[in-house]
């Protein structure tokens, strides 16, 4: 539709009653329409709006967005937005930024640690009063972050699995656990009557001298 006709403007009902004829205009609009409703800060209409105006400089965006994985989807509308706020401006988009960070709840699970996943959520809260979406984008896609987070999270996988398959000897070994665990116990309590003994002998030695 929007190939068809380049006057057209964008018809998202996401933008309220604005009327949009230029890529410039988009973000403007969102950050004036948000009211704090729980829905993405995108739809088809927009993309295609974007896609038309901008061709394929968003090319990538478009396989990402065609994921069907709701982190990498937002992921894209992020990379998108920061990509035209640094070309387009505004140079402040406070509500679209909280808008942005509500719908980022996705991406921020896509960290494995928990303690992570609570310190971004509180971070992104701060950074979205800056009004600078790249700001977004630096926190959630930080790699030398993703990296350790990944790491981190292999690391305890294999560490389970040793812990999995040493279970799984114990359990294998039972009856000769048990064998060594009985010949323990007869040696213990050989050792025990042993020592009683010698102490009772030491005692019946000191107590008949004494007399």
């Amino acid at each position: 539709m929007y190939d068809f006709d380049e006057d057209l403007p964008c018809s998202s009902p996401l933008l309220g009653d604005e009327f949009i004829n230029t890529p410039t205009k988009v973000l403007r609009a969102l950050d004036n329409n948000y009211n704090g409703q729980p829905i993405l800060p995108y739809d088809n209409n927009i993309i295609s709006y974007l896609r038309c105006k901008m061709g394929k400089k968003i090319e990538g965006i478009l396989v990402d967005l065609n994921s069907n994985q709701p982190a990498m989807q937002i992921s894209a509308v992020i990379r998108l937005y920061t990509s035209m706020q640094n070309k387009y401006g505004p140079a402040n988009l406070t509500k679209l930024s909280k808008w942005l960070t509500a719908a980022s709840k996705p991406l921020i699970e896509s960290y494995h640690n928990l303690r992570l996943q609570k310190a971004l959520e509180k971070e992104i809260l701060k950074l979205s009063k800056s009004g600078k979406i790249a700001d977004i984008h630096n926190l959630l896609e930080d790699e030398t972050l993703k990296k350790e987070d990944t790491d981190n999270y292999k690391k305890a996988i294999k560490d389970v699995k040793t812990l999995i398959i040493e279970k799984h000897k114990i359990l294998t070994n039972k009856d000769k656990l048990n064998d060594d665990t009985k010949d323990i116990a007869i040696r213990f309590a050989a050792l025990i009557a042993i020592l009683t003994m010698i102490i009772s002998f030491i005692f019946n030695l000191i107590h008949w001298v004494i007399l």
